[in-house]
């Protein structure tokens, strides 16, 4: 989940850089799914995969896609698809705000300078945008590993608890599993110890990376 959210913020973030009509109300818009607790994104997205009224179910039963209603959390083979759709909706809003306010301070003399100089959109997107988001995008992709570890037990919970046949068991779920209903409080604390040095290493790795486009920026 935490590419394709990246992808797409950057996608909508680069949309929301442009000019056009509505454009504030649109960029308070976006910022709805992180704003809303993990908690009541689950139960939306329960609702709208829920087998019997879901709004999934009617929007593809319009489309003709499908001839009638499934219960597509009872599938093992997609259950953790639904689960990371979900992951995806929460946490592609923090990569637009972040990507948008860097956006915002890449210089327009340069854009200019390269369209004076003949680059097409793309080449001034891959020459110019994409080289100075490179910080922010190693930020998002450190940042976003961590809240996928963390946030993704409230999602897990709510939509799937886990099933079906432990298909959608993440680790944190796996963890509150083991330590308050099957009681074993030692393995629950060594698996909550190994999720710590899982985020400690995203740490260490972002920090390397970051050192390392300093001392490349100071001798250039």
């Amino acid at each position: 989940s935490v590419g394709v959210a990246i992808i797409l913020g950057l996608g909508i973030a680069l949309v929301l850089n442009q000019d056009f009509k509505g454009r504030a109300f649109v960029r308070g818009l976006i910022i709805l799914p992180w704003a809303l607790s993990s908690v009541v994104n689950g139960m939306m997205w329960k609702w709208i995969y829920d087998g019997s009224y879901g709004a999934l179910n009617g929007f593809l039963l319009q489309l003709g896609w499908i001839d009638s209603y499934k219960v597509w959390l009872a599938d093992p083979r997609v259950a953790m698809n639904f689960v990371v759709m979900a992951e995806i909706w929460k946490e592609t809003p923090v990569g637009v705000i972040f990507i948008l306010a860097f956006l915002q301070t890449i210089p327009s003399s340069l854009y200019e300078a390269a369209k004076v100089d003949g680059a097409s959109p793309w080449r001034r997107f891959r020459y110019i945008t994409l080289p100075l988001l490179k910080p922010i995008i190693l930020l998002l992709i450190v940042l976003k590993s961590v809240w996928a570890i963390r946030d993704s037990f409230d999602i897990v919970y709510m939509i799937t608890r886990g099933g079906p046949a432990e298909s959608t068991q993440v680790v944190t779920f796996y963890a509150y599993l083991t330590t308050f209903k099957f009681l074993r409080f030692g393995y629950g604390a060594a698996i909550s110890y190994l999720i710590t040095l899982i985020i400690l290493v995203f740490a260490v790795v972002y920090m390397r990376l970051v050192y390392t486009e300093t001392l490349y920026a100071e001798t250039i």
